[in-house]
């Protein structure tokens, strides 16, 4: 037990300052586990990994009851729990980032066309995050390598498939 005083080892939070956890992209170590004690195997499908603190978020709602539950999305071919199906809401997004994209297009074509370059130069700023996420998907999909560990990603590059 002095070994889990040493680390600071927390089971309601489940943190701990251990070099293992502090490193492992599954926010697990031998401690947490030798407190935690034996569980039932469906406690794994009530937990939720976030990326800020706390790690892990204990749902009474399963993400997924089984693994046969998994469906295969004929329109995309990907795999997604039935618990999760795509819904509406989730594509209206798509939609709505696509229509506004489509319109910012429009917009800078018109703009182009009339060779306003105080308006682009006024405008190109806001262009920077939009630069930094292609940018960053365009290098993730060039890599030569698997990504190891969630450290090899970022919030662009994360859920990519």
């Amino acid at each position: 037990m002095s070994n889990l005083n040493k680390y600071g080892t927390n089971i309601e939070n489940w943190v701990c300052g251990c070099p293992y956890y502090l490193t492992n992209r599954f926010m697990i170590c031998k401690h947490l586990i030798y407190l935690k004690g034996p569980v039932n195997p469906s406690f794994f499908d009530t937990i939720k990994r976030n990326n800020q603190y706390p790690f892990l978020i204990f749902d009474k709602t399963p993400i997924c009851e089984s693994h046969n539950q998994i469906i295969n999305n004929e329109n995309n071919n990907s795999n997604i729990c039935s618990d999760h199906e795509t819904n509406d809401t989730n594509m209206d997004m798509f939609d709505n980032l696509i229509d506004i994209t489509q319109q910012v297009l429009d917009l800078l074509k018109e703009q182009k066309k009339s060779r306003n370059i105080n308006w682009v130069q006024g405008v190109e700023q806001n262009f920077n995050q939009i630069k930094t996420m292609v940018n960053e998907v365009n290098q993730y999909k060039r890599r030569k390598t698997m990504p190891r560990t969630w450290k090899d990603h970022n919030h662009n590059t994360r859920f990519l498939k």
